[in-house]
């Protein structure tokens, strides 16, 4: 994550209609959410937990970051 984010950067994972979103903390190179520090996989983890049943995830494909008030998909990076 270190090479692809800045600091304080908004990261989200987008399902079903709902989004979650964090911050990336580059001190600690884990995305923050509800006061939690993750990686970019569990970040997008906890979110399909949280709204569905499915077990597995695929976050850089699924994230998005925000660049120059523009989503782009991490998957890009």
């Amino acid at each position: 994550m270190s090479k692809c984010f800045i600091d304080k950067q908004y990261i989200r994972h987008k399902m079903n209609g709902n989004t979650m979103m964090g911050i990336y903390n580059k001190d600690k190179n884990k995305i923050i959410y509800n006061n939690k520090y993750y990686s970019l996989n569990q970040f997008a983890l906890t979110h399909l937990n949280e709204r569905s049943k499915r077990e597995n995830v695929n976050a850089w494909s699924e994230c998005e970051c925000l660049i120059n008030n523009e989503w782009v998909s991490t998957f890009n990076l």
